[in-house]
């Protein structure tokens, strides 16, 4: 309930102190009382004083109260003690409407609960408001800002990744036999069968040379009962680490290259009222091991979908048709006279049995031999990880995966609540 003083009624002073309070209720909690009526002219107050107070609290506390009363409280004092010189000078009187509103209206159950949700909507707004109007101050600034982080980070990932394609130091290791194992779930026929073979003779082989390698011998049998640790692509000497080696050169190029343009970013960020520690390098990066985990990820998800992808360009139906079509040749040839020459009664010497079973394997070598040579050329290491790059640089989940820093964070959040809007203003 908000008391003015209807022979001076826009004072600023009052309007002002009251305006703390008025901004917690909603505009139906609001009652607008204008006192000592009776000193005004009836005309006057109606036409020109009471329209233009109420324009003027609507100015003052941006909302409008929905209730509005103009009384004379003194009218209504047991002893009033009125001079005789300045009685009333009319009798348009609103308190008894007043004391039915407070009395009847307000104590009403379901009234104050719909009061307290309308009250509790309009402070929330009030609120939203207000960070509005802090975080708008800087929004121009911050969104500069993030844009020259997101260059920042774009051009150390590119270097990052440059860095990747550059070094050779670190081959990836178990890319053969994890391209001979997809292979051998999608070919089939004789050539199949010896996919099938070689990848287990891969997977032994990897297990047979570690043994004897100059490390742990501990480990050499641990790796020896348990050598499909280079088909699933670790390096069994690696241990848990060995995924991250050929990805520390870069994961160093990428921190370098934050580091040398993160200072004048930082300073940025201070004057646009950010605690002085976003000056410090490691507010930007995000944690070590999250940033070498989700690289690495990405990174081997990237050369298992190169692998996937070759395989399944290998075994395409007229490949496998192919290869296969010169052992079937040979074994349907010598099937036909084994079988003609059975129905005619006539044994065939068993010289011919030792020729066919030798040409069948020749035939046999010579496909698996040439279809090596295609795996070698179509899925070589080298191949398969510039490809696996070449995915990378346009995978926008690798900046996503990169750009965990809180400080990105924190700026997203501030241009979101700047562009927030009240309902008043939908």
């Amino acid at each position: 309930i908000c008391l003015f003083d209807a022979e001076n009624p826009k004072r600023k002073d009052h309007t002002d102190f009251l305006a703390p309070f008025v901004r917690f209720f909603d505009g139906e909690s609001l009652i607008v009382v204008l006192n000592k009526c009776d000193r005004q002219s009836r005309v006057e107050l109606i036409e020109t004083i009471a329209p233009d107070f109420f324009q003027h609290l609507q100015q003052a506390w941006d909302k409008p109260a929905d209730s509005f009363y103009m009384i004379s409280a003194r009218s209504h004092l047991r002893n009033p003690g009125w001079d005789t010189d300045a009685s009333p000078r009319h009798s348009m009187d609103q308190f008894d409407a007043l004391k039915n509103q407070i009395s009847n209206t307000f104590v009403v159950r379901g009234f104050r609960i719909d009061r307290r949700v309308k009250n509790a909507l309009e402070l929330k707004n009030y609120i939203r408001r207000r960070i509005n109007e802090e975080t708008s101050t800087d929004a121009i600034r911050l969104s500069d800002i993030s844009g020259k982080i997101q260059e920042m980070e774009k051009d150390a990932l590119q270097i990052a990744l440059n860095t990747l394609k550059d070094d050779d130091s670190n081959p990836v290791s178990g890319i053969p036999p994890r391209l001979y194992h997809q292979l051998a779930q999608q070919w089939i026929g004789p050539v199949g069968w010896m996919i099938g073979v070689w990848y287990r003779i891969l997977v032994f082989g990897s297990s047979i040379s570690a043994l004897f390698h100059f490390s742990n011998p501990f480990r050499r049998i641990r790796t020896l009962m348990t050598g499909s640790d280079k088909a699933r692509g670790r390096d069994p000497e690696d241990g848990e680490d060995g995924e991250f080696k050929i990805l520390e050169p870069a994961l160093r190029q990428y921190r370098y290259a934050i580091l040398k343009t993160w200072t004048e970013i930082g300073e940025e960020l201070v004057h646009a009222r950010f605690d002085p520690a976003v000056r410090l390098p490691g507010s930007i990066a995000a944690d070590g091991r999250n940033l070498e985990s989700g690289f690495s990820a990405l990174w081997i998800s990237g050369i298992e979908t190169q692998i996937r992808r070759t395989s399944r360009n290998l075994s395409r139906i007229w490949i496998q048709m192919g290869f296969n079509f010169p052992v079937f040749a040979v074994l349907f040839h010598a099937g036909w006279i084994t079988a003609k020459d059975f129905f005619l009664g006539n044994a065939l010497p068993s010289g011919y049995f030792l020729h066919a079973v030798l040409t069948l394997f020749l035939f046999l070598f010579s496909s698996f031999f040439i279809f090596q040579i295609c795996v070698r050329i179509a899925g070589s290491p080298r191949r398969i990880k510039t490809l696996a790059l070449s995915s990378l640089e346009s995978d926008p989940l690798l900046r996503q995966q990169l750009s965990h820093g809180p400080i990105g964070t924190q700026i997203t959040r501030v241009l979101d609540m700047s562009a927030w809007r009240s309902p008043d203003e939908d």
